[in-house]
């Protein structure tokens, strides 16, 4: 299975700086047709018009396309018209396996195929873990993983017929480690990790690829929409750390609005390249940080290595 060997986004800190370059040079330039989910704002949005500046055919979906969202959804489809590729929305409730199949069927009926599928929507919570409501995890999880899982269903038959595709599972740094008052979020995206994993190894031997994209913190908007916890008097028990909460938020605020803030564009460069290189030369996962991504390369190789000793040990290694 490909490795990342420390190598993030060719815009992001990498360990290895000949790494971008080597990846950029096995780029191609065969136009794809690429399913996005959650279209509507931040990296789907930039990563839908960045495909359809390299020629790649968009198949992107967003909530209420045709309430909230209509304005939207024609701002990016006729910003799109002016692009050598093209893109097109669609309707889609990730908690709805009803809504996932039937906005996965037209596309595939509208594409005939997918060569490559960015499970890009998701939800963000804060907060002490013990005042989330059981309602409130059940959505996280249901949106962050579920919802993806749904989608991996929904695409897989048809991926697995044609014996090649690429699956690319947008993650973020706190998939790796923890922090306190974003344990829920954090649960969320660990499993998607542990889930993308599991995904790489069963179908890498059907030629479907499987990677993992690991953002920093970006100026996506997604401080803004936040979920916090309802169950406000569990927090009375907690002294200073219930107050931490406003100050986690201006913490957050200051990396990604301060001085010089990271440029999200850098994770929608990152799925293109991933898009555009060779099958079989993909790493397992890119790091895309704008400041120091350092610290979760040396998670990242350890984990690594734990995982190959792990199969090892199981007896399911495949020798590479």
């Amino acid at each position: 299975m490909p490795s990342d060997n420390g190598a993030t986004s060719p815009l992001g800190a990498c360990t290895d700086p000949q790494k971008p370059v080597k990846l950029r040079a096995r780029l191609r330039s065969m136009a794809s047709n690429v399913f996005i989910s959650g279209v509507s704002s931040g990296f789907g949005r930039l990563s839908a018009l960045a495909l359809a500046r390299r020629g790649h055919r968009v198949f992107g979906t967003m909530r209420d396309l045709h309430g909230s969202n209509r304005a939207v959804s024609t701002e990016l489809v006729t910003a799109a018209q002016q692009l050598p590729g093209s893109i097109v929305a669609y309707d889609m409730e990730l908690e709805f396996e009803r809504s996932v199949k039937g906005a996965v069927g037209q596309v595939l009926s509208d594409a005939g195929h997918l060569d490559v599928v960015v499970n890009n929507a998701g939800t963000t919570t804060m907060g002490l873990a013990e005042t989330m409501t059981d309602q409130q995890m059940l959505h996280a999880m249901d949106v962050n993983v579920i919802g993806h899982h749904r989608v991996m269903r929904a695409v897989l038959p048809s991926m697995r017929a044609r014996k090649s595709g690429l699956l690319i599972h947008i993650s973020d740094t706190l998939g790796r480690v923890a922090v306190p008052l974003m344990g829920i979020h954090c649960a969320s995206k660990a499993a998607i990790e542990a889930l993308a994993d599991a995904y790489r190894y069963e179908l890498a031997p059907l030629g479907i690829e499987s990677t993992v994209v690991q953002p920093g913190f970006f100026p996506t908007g997604f401080v803004d929409r936040l979920e916090v916890g309802d169950d406000h008097q569990r927090a009375d028990g907690y002294g200073p750390m219930a107050d931490k909460l406003d100050a986690l938020g201006d913490a957050v605020r200051e990396v990604i609005m301060g001085k010089d803030p990271p440029d999200p564009q850098m994770v929608a460069d990152t799925i293109v390249t991933l898009v555009e290189l060779d099958p079989g030369s993909r790493p397992d996962r890119f790091v895309v940080d704008g400041r120091d991504g350092s610290d979760l390369l040396r998670v990242n190789d350890a984990h690594r290595r734990a995982q190959s000793e792990m199969m090892v040990k199981l007896g399911l290694d495949d020798g590479e």
